[in-house]
């Protein structure tokens, strides 16, 4: 019994000594445990040597490629003015529609309607002349006033249609683009009094690189910010306010495009926009340069103040079986990216080259991203 109350005693010391042991050294639990980084933690990591070929970029403004497109009416009339007159009647305004034949405006017409008066006078007297010779019957005689009778005929078709010239009316159903005149001004010859045009179908003449266009065939373009489809009806020579696009395209052309709109959605004037006319900075570059973007589109790399950054674009025309003119958002001092040892995504950042590094090595940092201060 004493012997059991000994080791009862020893045991409770035991853990009490234990217990002080552990309160002493502060055995820490999870939560209080110190993170320890992992062993190959990219933000540990020693930088990646990448190989990578690069070449400078001769940065081309667009400026000097801008030129204005709008849509036409494919059916397109001027009305001007007869002659010398005054404007008695103007029957239009813009936008109104007119049907075959409507009448557009009447100039004051006094004197012509006199010549009109004089000229049927004429014609009666001579038609009489013709009836007495009748009586007379003398061959001379009717032969002279059937020829007089004639030709009052003919003065008075002349006269009418002077007239007539002092109405001007359309031949097609059109609406009216834009008006020049107003009542009572008075106009010269060939002054221009209107424009109108059939919105049924609009028209369009781009510059096209002469490949790519074959008659018949659809193209795309913007109409101010929607993109939409029309006929090539022809191909010609390029336009000549098309020439400074002949720095770009060796086989420069005009294709005349035709976009139907029974439904009116297009209007004439509105702004169109197409690939051949580049809006972005131009550059040339190796072909190889050229990958997969995004949606379909193209792209190239570069390095911008170190960074690497996609740049969608458009490619304009082969320079050679190698090269290409390409439209994108270019800055100066970026660098095309040729190749590289291993893929570089949007965002790495390139440490500069250093004295020890070979021409075409640089440092990536992969997943560091650093907005340049070009803010692109």
């Amino acid at each position: 019994m004493h012997e059991k109350k000994i080791r009862m005693t020893a045991r409770i010391l035991f853990v009490a000594l234990a217990t002080l042991m552990l309160t002493v050294v502060g055995i820490p639990t999870e939560a209080q445990t110190p993170s320890r980084t992992e062993e190959g933690d990219p933000a540990q990591a020693p930088p990646e040597q990448v190989i990578v070929e690069r070449e400078a970029i001769n940065v081309i403004n667009p400026e000097k490629y801008q030129i204005p497109l709008q849509l036409k009416p494919s059916q397109f009339v001027t009305v001007v003015s007869p002659r010398h007159g005054v404007i008695d009647d103007l029957n239009i305004k813009p936008g109104s529609t007119l049907t075959p034949q409507s009448e557009i405006f009447r100039l004051k017409n006094e004197a012509e309607a006199l010549l009109v008066k004089r000229a049927e006078a004429t014609v009666a007297l001579q038609q009489l002349k013709l009836e007495q010779s009748k009586r007379t019957k003398e061959a001379d005689q009717i032969t002279v006033a059937e020829a007089e009778l004639k030709v009052a005929n003919v003065e008075l078709e002349l006269a009418k249609f002077h007239l007539e010239q002092a109405v001007r009316r359309t031949e097609l159903r059109a609406t009216v683009l834009r008006v020049y005149a107003i009542e009572g001004e008075f106009v010269t010859a060939n002054q221009k009094i209107a424009d109108l045009g059939d919105p049924s179908v609009m028209v369009i003449e781009i510059p096209v690189n002469r490949e790519d266009a074959k008659e018949g065939e659809s193209v795309s373009f913007m109409v101010e910010e929607k993109e939409i489809e029309g006929k090539v009806v022809a191909v010609l020579p390029p336009a000549e306010r098309f020439e400074p696009l002949r720095d770009l395209y060796d086989s420069l052309a005009s294709a005349v495009v035709e976009v139907e709109n029974r439904s009116g959605i297009y209007k004439a004037g509105q702004a169109v926009y197409v690939p051949a006319i580049p809006r972005d900075n131009v550059a040339e570059v190796a072909n190889t340069s050229i990958t997969a973007g995004e949606d379909g589109k193209r792209k190239v790399q570069v390095i911008r103040e170190n960074v690497v950054r996609d740049l969608l674009i458009t490619v304009l025309a082969p320079i050679g079986a190698d090269r290409s003119y390409i439209s994108g958002p270019f800055q100066q001092g970026d660098e095309l990216i040729l190749t590289t040892s291993q893929p570089l995504s949007d965002g790495t950042q390139l440490a500069p080259r250093t004295a020890s590094d070979t021409p075409a090595t640089g440092t990536a940092t992969p997943g560091a991203t650093r907005k340049p201060s070009t803010g692109f």
